[in-house]
C-alpha cells in the first residue's frame, strides 16, 4: 500500500493531538492536585472516592450535631451549678431559721430567701443563643412565669402550658442518638417543686412559723438532690458525646486518608511526567516538520 502525504499528515496529527491531550491532563492534575477529576479518569477510583466522600460528609454532620449538643449541655451545666448553690444557701437559712435563737431575725432571712427565689426564676428562664435552656422542646418561649402580689413578691410560678418536659435528641453517630437537653420539669419539679419550696420557706420565715420552716427546709433539701441528679445527667451526656466525638474524628481522619490515597495526585511525579510529555510533544512537532510539507506544518502549528 502506498503511503500518501495525507496518511502521514493524519499520523503526525494524531501523535501531536495525543501528546497535547496527555499534557493537558497532567496540567489539570497539577492545577487541582487531584489524580481523578472526572469519572472517566478512573471509574473504580471515582466510585471509591464517592463512597469515601459520602462517609466523610456523614461524619462531618455527626460532628456538627455533637458540637452543638455539647455546647447546649455545657451552657446548661453552669445554671444547674448556680441553682444548686441557691438551694444550698436556702437550706442553710432554713436550718438557721428553725432554731429558737432565730427569733427576731427571721424577717431578714425571709428577705434573703425572696432574693434567692428571684434568682431561681432568672436561672429557670436562662437562654443559650436564642433557645431557653429548660424549655424542653418549647425552646422559643420562657419556661416559667411568676404571679406576684401587690408588693411585687412572687406568690406562684407556673410552667409553660405547652410543657417543659420534652427531650431533644441529636444523631451523633450512625444509629446513635443522645439527649442534648435537660427538661425543666426534671430540674424544677421532678420530685419536689423548687419554686414552691422557696416560696413556702420565705413565707414561713416571715410568719415566724418554726414548724413550717422545718417542713419547707426539708423540701429544699430534697431539691438539692434533685438538681444534683440533673447535673449528673448533664455531665454523663457530655462525657458520652466527648467519647463519640473522638471516635468520629478518628473515622473522619481515616476516611480522609483513604480518599486522599485514591484521589490525590503525586505532585513530584507529575512534574517529572510533565517534562516528559512536553519533550514528547516537541518531538512529535519536530518529526512532523521533517515528514510533512511546510504548508501543512504551518497549518498544524
Amino acid at each position: 500500500m502506498r503511503v500518501t502525504n495525507n496518511m502521514i499528515a493524519d499520523q503526525v496529527l494524531s501523535a501531536i493531538v495525543g501528546s497535547r491531550n496527555r499534557l493537558n491532563k497532567i496540567q489539570e492534575q497539577l492545577a487541582t492536585s487531584k489524580r481523578i477529576n472526572r469519572p472517566s479518569d478512573d471509574p473504580l477510583g471515582s466510585t471509591l472516592t464517592l463512597q469515601f466522600t459520602t462517609a466523610i460528609n456523614a461524619l462531618n454532620a455527626f460532628q456538627r450535631a455533637t458540637d452543638a449538643g455539647q455546647a447546649f449541655l455545657r451552657a446548661t451545666a453552669d445554671p444547674l451549678d448556680h441553682i444548686a448553690e441557691i438551694l444550698v444557701r436556702a437550706k442553710e437559712i432554713g436550718l438557721q431559721g428553725s432554731s429558737d435563737t432565730a427569733q427576731g431575725t427571721r424577717s431578714a432571712m425571709a428577705a434573703e430567701v425572696n432574693q434567692l427565689l428571684e434568682e431561681l426564676l432568672s436561672q429557670g428562664n436562662g437562654r443559650f443563643a436564642d433557645r431557653y435552656l429548660f424549655g424542653g422542646t418549647q425552646t422559643a418561649a420562657p419556661p416559667f412565669s411568676a404571679t406576684r402580689d401587690a408588693s411585687g413578691q412572687i406568690t406562684a410560678v407556673t410552667a409553660n402550658p405547652l410543657g417543659t418536659d420534652g427531650t431533644v435528641q441529636a444523631a451523633v453517630a450512625d444509629g446513635v442518638r443522645v439527649q442534648t437537653n435537660i427538661p425543666g420539669s426534671t430540674v424544677f419539679s421532678k420530685t419536689v417543686d423548687l419554686f414552691t419550696g422557696l416560696i413556702n420557706l420565705r413565707d414561713a420565715l416571715a410568719a415566724e412559723d418554726t414548724a413550717a420552716v422545718v417542713t419547707a427546709t426539708t423540701t429544699v433539701d430534697q431539691g438539692v438532690t434533685q438538681v444534683t441528679d440533673a447535673s449528673g445527667m448533664v455531665g454523663a451526656a457530655i462525657q458520652r458525646m466527648d467519647a463519640i466525638g473522638s471516635l468520629n474524628q478518628k473515622d473522619l481522619t481515616r476516611f480522609e486518608s483513604l480518599r486522599s490515597g485514591v484521589q490525590d495526585a503525586d505532585i513530584a511525579e507529575l512534574y517529572v511526567e510533565l517534562q516528559t510529555r512536553e519533550q514528547a510533544l516537541q518531538a512529535s512537532l519536530a518529526a512532523g516538520a521533517r515528514a510533512m510539507q511546510p504548508t501543512l506544518l504551518d497549518f498544524l502549528s
